[in-house]
């Protein structure tokens, strides 16, 4: 029986199919006040700026803000797979749920590579089908990462990374599964 693209799987390859800059401009414009781009049950921003801590002399910040890109990536991975996938894109601030501004990856191409390699310990079970792509501008290092969680068959999934808790994507944030529907998801996987 064939499925309908979700929401987030057609933005994703919508953004994946543009190539690299004409991808960068399409992202850099979700920001724009005509276009009030909010945050919603499956698509969610996050400011990149703080990563260029990573490249900080300071062995302790630079732990510190792995730990946070961790445990922010483990959370979304979690609640996306938990609910019915989602995009998650690094280098747009949407304070108030709405897409204000950009704040760029400072090198969008090795954050694309360290989630990648995050993606399989970030939760447990691990999500199959996770996408990561940098998007930036010619002959520069700073853009925006788009990741694309697909729906897991395997929820529920615990966020290893962010208080090894259970969370859910509702509206337009991550929260904790409540006991009751935790309680759900497990006895369905149990009596299949």
């Amino acid at each position: 029986m064939p499925t309908t693209p979700s929401r987030a799987s057609v933005f994703f390859q919508k953004i994946e199919s543009l190539g690299a800059s004409v991808a960068y401009e399409y992202i850099a414009d979700l920001p724009k006040k005509s276009a009030e781009t909010d945050e919603n049950e499956w698509r969610e921003f996050k400011a990149g700026g703080f990563l260029r801590a990573l490249r900080s002399s300071s062995r302790k910040r630079r732990q510190e803000t792995d730990r946070q890109l961790k445990s922010i990536w483990s959370e979304s991975l979690g609640a996306f797979a938990n609910s019915g996938g989602g995009v998650l894109i690094w280098g747009i601030r949407a304070p108030r749920n709405v897409a204000e501004g950009i704040d760029l990856v400072p090198d969008a191409k090795t954050i694309e590579n360290r989630l990648t390699q995050l993606t399989s310990d970030a939760v447990d079970p691990p999500v199959l089908g996770v996408e990561v792509v940098a998007s930036t501008q010619k002959r520069s290092k700073s853009g925006f990462v788009v990741c694309y969680v697909p729906a897991s068959d395997f929820s529920p999934h615990r966020s290893v990374w962010a208080e090894r808790e259970y969370y859910i994507r509702t509206q337009d944030g991550n929260r904790s599964i409540p006991t009751a529907i935790l309680r759900r998801m497990f006895t369905l996987k149990i009596s299949q």
